[in-house]
C-alpha cells in the first residue's frame, strides 16, 4: 500500500548528477524553463571545497527534470511539452540526442516531469517518466530502444512534479525497493508518497528480481 509522508518543496532548476564509469569524473547537469541544459564538472579545488566548471550546454526545449545513467553514460530529460529526449552524458559526446518518447504517443501527455531509473543486472531495468497530463507514470525499457512497457497510476495521486525510485532492498514489503511520488493534489502539504516496487511489478507483470 502507498504510504504518504511529508516533504519541502524546493524551487527549479530540477538537475542530475553523474559518475563516468569510463573517467571516474564527476558531473552535474543543470535544467532550465528555456531549454538549456549545462554540464558542469566537478572537482576538489584543494581548499575542501567542491568546485564546477562548465563544459556545454544541451538544448532541448522547456526542461521539467533530468536523470542520468552511470553505467550505460547516458542522460534522460523531461521535455514538458515535447516528451523524454536523452543523449550522451560525457562531455565530448555529441550534442545532438535523440526522442525515447513524444507527448501524444503511448498515452504520454504534457506536462511531462519528473524521471528516474529503476537499474537491474547488465544495464537492464527501468526508466519512469511522470505523465502529469492524465496523472500516470510511463515505464520504459532502460536499455535504447526504451520500448514503451506501459504505465501505473497511484491511488489519490494527481498532477505530480518530482520522483524517484531506487532497486535497493529497504526490508520487508520494501525489499524489491521502492517509487517515490510527489503528490500536486494537496497544494499545501505537499506530500511525497512511497510504493513498494513489487506492487508496481505486480501491476505491469514485470520480473521482481532476486533480493
Amino acid at each position: 500500500m502507498p504510504t504518504a509522508v511529508p516533504c519541502t518543496i524546493v524551487s527549479e532548476p530540477i538537475d542530475a548528477l553523474y559518475h563516468s564509469i569510463r573517467t571516474n569524473r564527476f558531473y552535474f547537469f543543470a535544467t532550465s524553463k528555456t531549454g538549456a541544459v549545462a554540464q558542469y564538472e566537478l572537482f576538489d579545488n584543494g581548499k575542501g571545497q567542491v568546485s564546477g566548471k562548465n563544459l556545454r550546454t544541451l538544448k532541448v526545449s522547456a526542461c521539467e527534470a533530468a536523470v542520468a545513467d552511470d553505467e550505460l553514460g547516458r542522460l534522460f530529460v523531461s521535455a514538458e511539452k515535447e516528451g523524454i529526449w536523452e543523449c550522451g552524458a560525457e562531455p565530448q559526446d555529441a550534442p545532438s540526442g535523440t526522442w525515447v518518447d513524444r507527448v501524444g504517443s503511448n498515452g504520454l501527455q504534457a506536462d511531462v516531469e519528473g524521471c528516474a531509473l529503476y537499474p537491474e543486472k547488465n544495464g537492464t531495468g527501468f526508466l519512469i517518466v511522470s505523465s502529469q497530463g492524465n496523472s500516470r507514470f510511463n515505464v520504459y525499457e532502460r536499455q535504447s530502444p526504451h520500448h514503451f512497457i506501459g504505465s501505473f497510476r497511484v491511488r489519490g495521486v494527481s498532477t505530480t512534479d518530482g520522483i524517484e525510485v531506487t532497486a535497493t532492498n529497504c526490508g520487508t514489503t520494501w525489499s524489491a525497493g521502492m517509487f517515490v511520488c510527489h503528490n500536486g493534489a494537496f497544494k499545501d502539504k505537499c506530500p511525497v508518497v512511497l510504493v513498494p516496487w513489487n506492487t508496481i511489478a505486480a501491476a505491469l507483470h514485470l520480473k521482481i528480481p532476486p533480493g
